[in-house]
């Protein structure tokens, strides 16, 4: 992904998305930690994640970061029509996540 120009007047809400979409991915990849041990996991936290996902896909379409706004929305997706309980979840969830990571290493 190659970095958007970002006109001046937005750098300080980039900023203010990095620092959120940093603290989202840390609260994904506590969840992603759950699957990965196989604990049970709440709806709470099912909407818990699919909500952080959806705040990092609105910022990322905000900002026009089209590549992360997909992968956010692939995520969501997957997580809303399976609520993280099919057997392969945390493979697919941690796939996503991992992209996203790479992604935010690009801002």
């Amino acid at each position: 992904m190659s970095k958007p120009y970002i006109p001046p007047n937005l750098q300080k809400i980039l900023e203010i998305f990095k620092t959120e979409f940093s603290n989202n991915l840390s609260l994904l990849n506590s969840l992603l930690e759950k699957l990965r041990l196989g604990q049970e996991i709440s709806k709470k936290e099912v909407n818990s994640a699919i909500n952080l996902l959806h705040k990092i896909k609105g910022g990322a379409s905000f900002l026009h970061l089209t590549e992360i706004e997909q992968i956010a929305k692939q995520a969501e997706d997957y997580s809303q029509e399976t609520k993280l309980r099919e057997p392969d979840a945390f493979q697919k969830l941690g796939d996503y996540i991992t992209q996203l990571k790479s992604l935010s290493l690009e801002l």
